[in-house]
Order: structure tokens, then sequence, then C-alpha cells
């Protein structure tokens, strides 16, 4: 009976090949210099994500609270930066539309919108000086995490970044980041992970870190789908906005992305590879 109880338990457990597939030991977080593979100098007056935050890109899941520190931050420090609360989560937390560009254009950004908003009729004639207008969406599923822990790295590159290239960009575009979309879904799913996570990285699907409590993270407060639902449900009282606010009404931005996704079934490192964080992010079309 003994022996057939240690049979058992020998073929049970993974050998040391299969277990080591499963630790990735060589994975350290890197600082934001690191990751952004960018040619450019970085203003010091700027903070850094891990110098608000204490910890560097992929080493957790940033909260929500810990978003709208870090943009406050760096509002506070640059004069490319303003920050709006364009709205509220169901449970209060606020969704944040964070503008980058030259501080020309922010000191006229009125004036940009107001021209924005006429370029759809007919007939309409674009002034030289009108940048583009440009939105990023972070964080539409709380469970996909690369695409809102990338927005400080966006952030800090356009806020710090120095020279000829990076001035010409902001002096042409107005840059809008809705940061997050989704906090309630995006907070649930951070405190699961960065409750449950090893400190050295797993990849094993069936660790506690990725295979999560229903409803998960991927839903808003009230587990309704904001991407595949649309879901315009009633809002709370002291906000105007529901599941999805009208983030594009302001300006009309012509160019609208929606930052997602890593699989939820992936470990740190693959999280934080998948960021586009990792690739250098670039602005202007590819000819």
């Amino acid at each position: 009976m003994l022996r057939a109880l240690a049979l058992s338990l020998a073929l049970a457990l993974p050998t040391a090949g299969a277990a080591s597939a499963y630790f990735e030991p060589d994975y350290t977080p890197k600082p934001i210099a690191d990751l952004l593979d960018f040619d450019a100098r970085y203003d010091a007056a700027i903070p850094t994500p891990e110098a608000v935050l204490g910890y560097q890109s992929g080493e957790i899941i940033f909260t929500p609270e810990m978003h709208a520190a870090y943009i406050q931050a760096v509002a506070a420090a640059s004069d490319r930066v303003s920050v709006q609360t364009i709205g509220r989560s169901h449970f209060g937390r606020p969704i944040l539309r964070v503008t980058i560009t030259s501080p020309a254009n922010q000191a006229r950004l009125e004036e940009i919108r107001q021209t924005q908003l006429t370029l759809s009729e007919p007939n309409a004639q674009i002034p030289e000086d009108q940048p583009v207008v440009v939105q990023f969406t972070h964080g539409v599923h709380g469970s996909e995490s690369s695409g809102y822990d990338s927005a400080p790295l966006i952030l800090y590159h356009l806020a710090a970044a120095q020279g000829a290239e990076i001035e010409t960009l902001l002096e042409e575009t107005v840059i809008h980041q809705i940061v997050m979309i989704n906090p309630d879904g995006a907070n649930r799913f951070a405190q699961w992970t960065n409750m449950h996570h090893a400190n050295v990285p797993v990849a094993d699907p069936q660790h506690r870190e990725h295979y999560y409590e229903w409803p998960w993270g991927r839903t808003n407060h009230y587990w309704f789908d904001i991407n595949a639902s649309g879901c315009l449900s009633p809002s709370p009282k002291r906000a105007r906005l529901s599941a999805r606010p009208r983030t594009g009404a302001p300006m009309s931005p012509p160019t609208f992305t929606r930052w997602a996704r890593t699989p939820a079934s992936s470990s740190r490192r693959d999280r934080a590879k998948a960021s586009p964080a990792f690739e250098p992010v670039r602005f202007r079309p590819q000819s």
C-alpha cells in the first residue's frame, strides 16, 4: 500500500526540468530609462513612475489610485501636461483625461477644441496651426493590465523627453490619455494579482496569481463588459458618467486608440514584455 502511494506521488510530482519551466528567475524589473528605447534626454525635474510609486514597471500591477497619484505628480511638474476628471466610476473612482501637448497649445486648448468641432462640417478648412488630436483610451478591461500599466511610461516620455523631435511632435499634436476607463475592474485585478504573486515570477497558469475568482477584473463594478456590452447603465448620483463616458465628444479626436491587452494567464514577466513600454512607442505614421 505504501509502495503504491509513493509511486503515485512520484508520478504526480513534476520533474525538475518541468518545474523550472514554470519559474522565471532571470526576470528583473527595469528602470524606466531602460524600457524607453529612445535616443532622448529626459528632464530630471519630471518624476519617474518608480520615484512616485515606489515600484518599477512590471514589478506589480499599478492600482487606479497609483495611476492617479503619478498623473498628478507629473501635471504639477510639467507645463506640457494638464489633467481633468471627466467622470467617476460606479464606485466613485475618478476617470482622468490627461492632455499632453506643447505649453503654447496648453494655453489655447479651448480654441483648438472649438476649431476641431468644426472640421466635420462640409468644406471645412483646417487652419495651418491646428494640431492633430489623438486619444489613447487605457484600461477598458481591468484584467488586461498592459493596456493601462503602459500609461505612466507614455506620460513620462511625453512630459520629460527633450529635443527638437519631441518638441515638434507636441507642437503638432494634442494627445489625450484616458486613465482609466474601467478603474473598478482594474482595481479588482490589481489587488488580486499583487496579493498572490510570488517573489519569483511563476508562469504556471494554475498558480493562484493567474487563476482569479469570479467576477475577475474584466468587467466594471456591476459586472458589465463595457467593451462587448457597450453598456450605458445608470450612474451614481455624484457622477455624470456611467459605464462608458463620452470621452471623444470634447475634441472629437480623428485618431482614437484603445490600449489593451495581456493574456490573463501570463506571468509578470510576460505582462511586462507585452506592454507597449517594451517596444519603442512611435507616434508618427510610418511611410
